[in-house]
């Protein structure tokens, strides 16, 4: 596998931020939603947490920290419910597994998994297919997190706009 680039149609420009890691739960959630408010986005763990904020819109992000769940169905059945308050699943942390909500819209997240692929033949196919119903590819989920039931992870964007809509990296 390698490495996925994007870059914005639209003329977007980015600020960067790095900030020191947080150690507990409740600091790094307010971390997240400080920097939320003015408009930065969690980018995830690099030489300290990363933010990035784009010169296009006034997009504001709130977010939570949930309990990692004990299995990737118990995950979906998770993300699924958190998506529908217009909270996407943005990965698993230290802390357990994030969400983020761009709170200038009514958005909501629906989301599948379906059996982890073994090759890049196996995903294109089965990213293709579900890209042809609306579902865009995010991650596989599994073995690495020490669960038997690896997945791979899509979710539809619904009444959505701007960089939650689209497959931005996990943590």
């Amino acid at each position: 596998m390698g490495s996925i680039y994007i870059k914005e149609s639209d003329g977007a420009t980015f600020t960067y931020r790095v900030l020191d890691a947080k150690n507990t739960t409740n600091d790094f959630l307010t971390q997240l939603n400080a920097q939320g408010a003015e408009g930065f986005l969690y980018i995830g763990p690099s030489f300290g947490d990363m933010y990035a904020k784009s010169s296009i819109g006034n997009t504001k992000y709130d977010y939570r920290v949930i309990a990692t769940p004990a299995s990737n169905a118990d995950r979906l059945t998770q993300a699924n419910a958190q998506g529908q308050e217009g909270y996407k699943f943005s990965g698993p942390s230290g802390f357990g597994d994030l969400y983020v909500r761009d709170s200038s819209q009514s958005s909501k997240f629906e989301w599948k998994a379906n059996p982890e692929v073994r090759t890049q033949s196996e995903l294109l196919t089965q990213a293709n297919a579900e890209g042809t119903a609306g579902y865009v590819y995010w991650f596989s989920i599994g073995s690495s997190l020490g669960q038997s039931d690896a997945k791979e992870f899509y979710f539809k964007p619904n009444a959505c706009t701007g960089p939650l809509c689209r497959s931005t990296s996990p943590l």
